[in-house]
């Protein structure tokens, strides 16, 4: 399985990105920290293939929806920043 780098990931955001979009990285190394967990996943065994690695993204993706729903049914969302 290929890796991509840091800088492949900027390129590739960059070039996706439509006139007057926000480019570059967050303050907080925020993409090095989301590919070193990749790493680390595929190190243990916990990612075998591309397939493995999709699945993970959808369970995060739909937590993270979940968790945003719940805060704007609560009230939440104005007052809790952050990426749920």
């Amino acid at each position: 399985m290929y890796l991509i780098s840091e800088d492949d990931v900027i390129h590739i955001h960059d070039q996706a990105l439509n006139p007057g979009e926000l480019q570059g990285l967050a303050g907080d190394k925020s993409l090095s920290g989301a590919l070193s967990r990749v790493e680390l996943r595929l190190a243990c065994g916990l990612i075998k293939d591309a397939f493995d690695l999709g699945a993970t993204c959808a369970v995060v993706y739909i937590h993270r929806a979940r968790v945003q729903r719940w805060k704007q049914a609560n009230g939440l969302s104005m007052c809790c920043s952050g990426q749920g």
